[in-house]
């Protein structure tokens, strides 16, 4: 593995090529690879001093990324990972599964190679549901206290006995995994972690007078979500351990950040910039079937609206991309433009095809409305240039065309 690989601003200019925002996020995770990486792969110049792990914790709601970000650095610098919902998670002994059980998934992960799992990711998100908080009869619910226990041994590094089964004699197949290299990337949304900082900070929030119940501005919204942020960067110990966490679990988490919940115009950007882009996925899986498929412009802007009334972030654009594009796959056309008009008809039109009845309209499918093109991805700034140059030119005679 090259060490260029893990210099910090190399992983984060790859990763703006995959992930839409999110750059503190981004420039924190490429750091801690590349100083866990540096740590564990030798040579070193002076061993025998010993670096200690520095393990991380990932603020934020779900459908901003997290799992993505972890998903392509893994498999950039190629080490096994895995991720996992830590809310599943129960104290040995008791029904359920135990924290242990994620080694044993990143052993399978790194086909079953021991030194491989040592050296590999662990992305548990959830983890806020574990805390320790305040039960309904006015007490503390310390159910959570036994898996953060468990969790702390692993994150500290302790060697996991896996059994494997038994062999032909009827003995017991075991293998033994030592966690002390193993990264482990904490996660979880940790809604009211912001307010127990603002409390230390003595700053007052916009849920803290009630701003919550009234009726959001799209630049209320980002403000709102801006001091947010803010808050969580400045997350300390002490606010870890007042949301219900061991203090000795907060020590080993050393590296923090936080995402922010993606804005409209995000989730429109979303739809067509990444390298592997929910357009660009879909329009390479249906050109394989000799159908040429694009979106109009208000189209993209309609599902990212649509997308943004929805709790689920990103996660909410591939599902109605998928439900518009169903009867398109369903009829395979040889050309097809979807517009606004059929982003918004699109239950109706399942509904035509249950009856036995085109999808659309001729109306529909005769509108007209501007494509967008996806643009071309190169590897040189000269390349880039005349990319753009002749993406240029294609809008403007596609632009005289419509209004002409």
């Amino acid at each position: 593995m090259s060490n260029y690989l893990f210099r910090p601003k190399a992983l984060t200019s790859w990763l703006n090529e995959y992930v839409i925002g999110q750059i503190q996020a981004k420039i924190k995770l490429a750091i801690a690879i590349h100083d866990h990486y540096l740590r564990v792969e030798p040579p070193r110049a002076r061993p025998d001093i010993e670096i200690k792990k520095a393990n991380v914790l990932v603020l934020g709601p779900s459908g901003c990324g997290k799992t993505l970000l972890v998903e392509l650095l893994a498999k950039k610098i190629d080490v096994p990972w895995v991720s996992a919902d830590a809310s599943v998670f129960t104290k040995s002994g008791y029904v359920g599964e135990s924290a242990d059980s994620v080694i044993y998934k990143l052993y399978e992960a790194s086909g079953r190679d021991v030194k491989k799992t040592e050296k590999g990711i662990i992305y548990l998100d959830e983890v806020d549901k574990k805390a320790m908080r305040a039960s309904a009869d006015g007490g503390l619910d310390v159910s959570g206290e036994g898996v953060q226990q468990e969790l702390l041994q692993l994150v500290g590094g302790k060697t996991v006995k896996l059994q494997l089964g038994k062999d032909e004699r009827g003995n017991d197949i075991e293998v033994y995994v030592n966690t002390k290299n193993i990264l482990f990337i904490f996660s979880g949304a940790f809604t009211g972690l912001e307010d127990i900082i603002a409390k230390r900070l003595n700053v007052t929030t916009r849920s803290s007078i009630g701003f919550s119940a009234q009726i959001f501005t799209e630049e209320e919204l980002k403000e709102a979500e801006q001091q947010r942020i803010e808050l969580l960067s400045e997350v300390a110990d002490a606010d870890l351990i007042e949301f219900g966490f061991i203090k000795e679990l907060v020590g080993r988490l050393q590296i923090r950040t936080a995402v922010h919940k993606l804005s409209q115009s995000q989730l429109r950007s979303i739809l067509t910039e990444p390298k592997d882009s929910i357009v660009r996925q879909q329009t390479e899986l249906l050109g394989s079937n000799v159908l040429h498929l694009t979106f109009s412009y208000k189209a993209l802007d309609k599902i990212a609206a649509e997308a943004s009334l929805l709790a689920t972030g990103a996660r909410a654009l591939t599902g109605i991309v998928e439900e518009v594009l169903a009867p398109v796959k369903y009829e395979l056309p040889r050309q097809i433009n979807i517009t606004a008009e059929m982003v918004s008809y699109r239950h109706q039109a399942m509904r035509n095809l249950e009856a036995g009845e085109p999808a659309y309209t001729q109306a529909m499918l005769n509108k007209r409305e501007k494509a967008y093109h996806l643009p071309i991805h190169t590897n040189t700034i000269a390349e880039s240039v005349a990319a753009q140059k002749a993406e240029n030119q294609r809008e403007a005679a596609e632009t005289a065309e419509v209004h002409g």
